[in-house]
């Protein structure tokens, strides 16, 4: 599994060592839930104002990572 702090104050969770990956237990699930809650709070979120919480999800291997930026140009 992997764990993520899920914020827009944080735009690049793994510099703020927000990610926590390859969990395989519901242990290390917790432990990953609680460190990263500090993290979060270390790096100025606030868990009622500027966050959605940490998203945990299953761990994918091998295929592409993308990341797609975009701006909203009045012109």
């Amino acid at each position: 599994m992997v764990a993520k702090v899920q914020s827009r104050k944080l735009l690049h969770k793994s510099d703020a060592g927000a990610v926590r990956l390859g969990l395989a237990s519901e242990r290390a699930v917790r432990a990953a839930f609680k460190e990263l809650s500090t993290v979060a709070a270390a790096n100025g979120v606030d868990k009622n104002a500027d966050s959605d919480g940490v998203a945990v999800q299953p761990m994918i291997a091998g295929g592409v990572e993308i990341m797609i930026g975009i701006t909203d140009d009045p012109l």
